[in-house]
């Protein structure tokens, strides 16, 4: 019994001190992290602490140590549905990302493109639409891609120009499409990015909004809803032991099991909501599926559940990634000539590329009617 207790004082005593240097390291890391004085810039890095796809934190993390998050209002402003967007007014009576006025009366049969900066283009006069009609000879393409935005965003987006373009000037009726980025899916499950976005849940089997409206100022919302890491020293060891040992043995200890299966969810139904309303209006609508360059070759899990989930639910797509690796090896490209390598964008010369794969791809599922 006198063993027993002597083992028991020592283990107390371990823990104890275990614990004291544990919160001596948190309390080190949280002042390297947060101190004006003090600061370590290498540990201000939120990949450290949480995993971009899934945590909200992460994005958070960013906006509050500066390395994210006004970029997207360059040209887009705050919305409490959308979180930003692209406003209709006088000398934008569309609401488009373009650099000149469109005026409605000189739309020939629209072609709606929702995305994000992959459609909505990194310049001006240089975007896959400003390429795309510089091609098309009897359509317009208007650009309605918003950088930053994920699936949900285009999602509403796109009911909310289809209630305004009935009464918009614009003789023709249009057809939609839609580029997604890989990255968009992982977007849908976030309800902050840079700033605060709109959230679909699944509920009973149905689509949910669930957090809207929004708040329009950032640090209000980051105020109310502050990062919820409770130890930041235990998220570094835990992040890098994810990297060591690989996510399918650790994701169940962060929640990201289960947000990986929300987020296939929420997506197809978010994909059947878009058929669904297009078929309802009598608009033809059709998918771009865009990857980054870091993705060209081999395929990963997001361009299989894109091609999978699209070809089941009947809607016709384009894979610009297919389309562009046959026209690099026929022209003898490498992925520098058609990407900005330091931004993972396609370049002018990718944007033309991919826009002649369009053209065809837009006759094939809505061809134009002889005038």
């Amino acid at each position: 019994m006198k063993r027993l207790r002597h083992a028991g004082a020592l283990f107390l005593i371990a823990a104890t001190c275990l614990l004291i240097l544990f919160g001596l390291g948190e309390l080190g890391l949280r002042t390297a992290v947060f101190s004006s004085a003090l600061r370590i810039e290498s540990l201000r890095q939120a990949w450290r602490y949480a995993d971009p796809a899934f945590d909200d934190d992460f994005w958070k993390l960013t906006r509050i140590f500066g390395t994210e998050g006004q970029a997207v209002f360059d040209f887009a402003r705050p919305d409490t549905v959308l979180g930003w967007t692209i406003p209709t007014t006088a000398d934008n009576p569309l609401g488009v990302t373009s650099l000149a006025s469109v005026r409605p009366d000189s739309v020939r049969s629209p072609v709606l493109f929702f995305g994000d900066s992959y459609v909505a283009g990194l310049e001006l006069g240089e975007s896959l639409v400003d390429e795309l009609n510089e091609i098309l000879i009897d359509r317009t393409a208007l650009n309605y891609g918003v950088s930053g935005y994920g699936v949900g965003q285009m999602y509403l987006r796109f009911l909310q120009v289809l209630e305004e373009f009935d009464g918009s000037g614009v003789p023709d009726r249009p057809v939609v499409l839609v580029g997604i980025l890989t990255s968009d899916l992982d977007r849908t499950v976030l309800s902050f990015r840079g700033h605060q976005k709109p959230k679909f849940e699944m509920a009973n089997g149905r689509l949910e909004l669930t957090n809207v409206p929004l708040s329009l100022d950032t640090r209000e919302h980051l105020g109310q809803y502050p990062v919820r890491i409770r130890s930041y020293l235990y998220r570094a060891i835990s992040m890098r032991l994810r990297s060591l040992l690989g996510e399918e043995a650790t994701d169940v200890l962060f929640g990201y099991k289960e947000r990986r299966e929300q987020r296939s969810t929420v997506n197809r139904a978010l994909f059947d909501a878009f058929k669904t309303a297009a078929e309802v209006r009598g608009i033809p609508i059709g998918f771009v599926i865009f990857t980054g360059m870091d993705e060209l070759q081999p395929s990963g899990w997001r361009e299989t559940y894109l091609r999978r989930t699209l070809a089941e639910l009947a809607l016709p797509h384009f894979d610009a990634e297919a389309h562009l690796m046959t026209r690099m090896e026929q022209d003898g490209l490498d992925a520098g000539d058609v990407y900005y390598v330091e931004n993972n964008h396609l370049n002018l010369r990718g944007n033309a590329i991919v826009a002649d794969g369009l053209t065809g791809f837009l006759e094939s599922f809505a061809p134009l009617a002889p005038r």
